[in-house]
């Protein structure tokens, strides 16, 4: 057995903007762990609108950042998109998922 300290994973919880109105949370979660190599998608929460019948446009993620990746590993995924949209990824302020 090593003596050498296991690394704990980096958990955060992202705001995912500008998504397309009909992305799903898989969708959301391939795009994530396409740009993260390594990382784990433990949850996605998309708001949706009722009436319409699509999402609000945005996201949340809790994602596993791959070991040995530093805090703001996240930010490669800042300015990509998802199909035609181009999102803005942060760190989400939010403490539960709704509109």
């Amino acid at each position: 057995m090593s003596d050498a300290p296991k690394q704990r994973r980096i958990e955060r919880r992202l705001y995912v903007g500008n998504i397309p109105f009909k992305a799903t949370q898989r969708d959301v979660a391939a795009y994530v762990t396409e740009g993260l190599p390594g990382s784990a998608v433990i949850e996605v929460g998309i708001p949706m609108n009722t009436e319409k019948g699509l999402n609000r446009g945005y996201a949340f993620v809790t994602v596993a950042l791959p070991d040995g990746a530093g805090p703001n590993a996240w930010e490669v995924l800042n300015d990509g998109f998802i199909g035609p949209r181009q999102v803005s990824v942060k760190i989400s302020k939010r403490d539960e998922y709704g509109g």
